[in-house]
């Protein structure tokens, strides 16, 4: 690694170790040790300090030589496109290559190779705009990651399985986050979703089982098939008001979910949405919501209390699975009105002992 000295390398170490203080630190702490798990809403005046590694604004103290680069298709920057020769385990990326800006990382860039599968460390500088897709994939040691302001777009499975990446800042600059793009970061625990993302893609978070902080932006109106599929130490999740789009499987497995709060804004609870979560006790579906299909709330054994809401006109086959003695269900409409939503095959033969309208009971005989 060639060794290129700065006068601002005080300043670099001091601010990158106030940002390495770590995801929320003891921000949700309750006063008894204990640290409350969620996933909840926030704006971009969050600081993203409180989300993992510091991102790459200071002057880089050395950067590293032997990778491969290839000219863009504009032909007026460059893309690292992969390790090259390099040796580093710590690799810093020049900002710059041959006189030229480098601003893209390619597809695939840092995957299979020896050298890669040993990184522990990767800065990327000012100016790169694109991370393409699987860039990362598969880096295993790969602990640390900095992105730079300025960052719009991370691509397909960038970081997918890179299974000792603890915790990641994602610039404001992020506009795009690609299919499975961190998925199976089994060490990953928090993340803060940049304000102009729109929609989580679908995997993006799925088996990333260490997960147990995500803030998300208010402008987000989506979220995928599977994202956040098997995040298993996710307790409580918000979703922002402005979501109207929910996927099938989005919450699936996650076995620790006590609490959920779902959007006015959503109108259909999609199939296995909140499938095989164990530990989820209650659920209020909000006025708004018309649909709730097959097999959403299946297979959720501690399901006690469920509230329907007036705008429901469909409860497809088996939405709440087969346990359904000891669930106690409330509608906000009339029995009359209940009648025409539901009717006891439509649970699959297995039907709760009564619905609870605000003009009395209905019962199933």
């Amino acid at each position: 690694m060639k060794k290129t000295q700065f006068t601002a390398l005080f300043v670099s170490l001091v601010l990158s170790a106030t940002l390495l203080a770590g995801c929320g630190s003891n921000d949700n702490d309750n006063g008894n040790g204990d640290s409350n798990i969620t996933v909840s809403v926030s704006d971009s005046s969050v600081p993203a300090g409180n989300f993992g590694t510091s991102e790459a604004e200071e002057p880089m103290e050395a950067f590293s030589e032997g990778l491969s680069f290839a000219l863009t298709e504009a032909g007026d920057s460059y893309a690292v496109v992969g390790i090259g020769t390099c040796e580093d385990r710590e690799i810093v990326i020049p900002a710059t290559h041959e006189g030229l800006p480098v601003t893209e990382i390619g597809e695939r860039a840092f995957q299979d190779s020896n050298s890669a599968h040993r990184l522990k460390s990767v800065r990327i500088p000012r100016g790169v705009t694109k991370i393409g897709g699987y860039a990362f994939i598969s880096c295993e040691n790969l602990a640390s990651v900095t992105l730079p302001e300025g960052l719009t777009s991370i691509g397909r499975g960038a970081f997918m399985s890179c299974k000792s990446l603890a915790s990641v800042i994602l610039p404001e600059s992020v506009t795009s986050i690609g299919y499975g793009a961190f998925s199976s970061c089994k060490s990953l625990t928090c993340i803060a979703i940049p304000a102009g993302v729109t929609t989580i893609e679908g995997g993006t978070f799925e088996r990333c089982a260490a997960l147990t902080e995500v803030i998300l932006p208010e402008g987000l109106t989506s979220i995928g098939y599977g994202a956040f599929s098997s995040c298993q130490s996710l307790t409580r999740i918000t979703i922002p008001e402005g979501v109207t789009s929910i996927d099938q499987q989005a919450f699936e497995e996650c076995l620790n979910l006590t609490e959920v709060t779902i959007p006015s804004g959503v109108t259909r609870i999609k199939k296995k949405t909140f499938f095989h979560c164990i530990s989820l006790s209650a659920i209020v579906i909000p006025e708004g919501v018309e649909e709730i299909e097959t097999e959403a709330f299946s297979h959720c054994g501690a399901l006690e209390e469920i509230s329907l809401p007036r705008s429901l006109k469909t409860l497809s086959d088996m939405s709440f699975g087969t346990l359904l003695g000891g669930m106690d269900f409330t509608y906000a409409g009339t029995v009359a009105e209940w009648e025409e939503v539901c009717w006891r095959e439509e649970f699959g033969h297995i039907y709760p002992d009564a619905i609870h309208c605000t003009d009395g009971d209905f019962f199933f005989r």
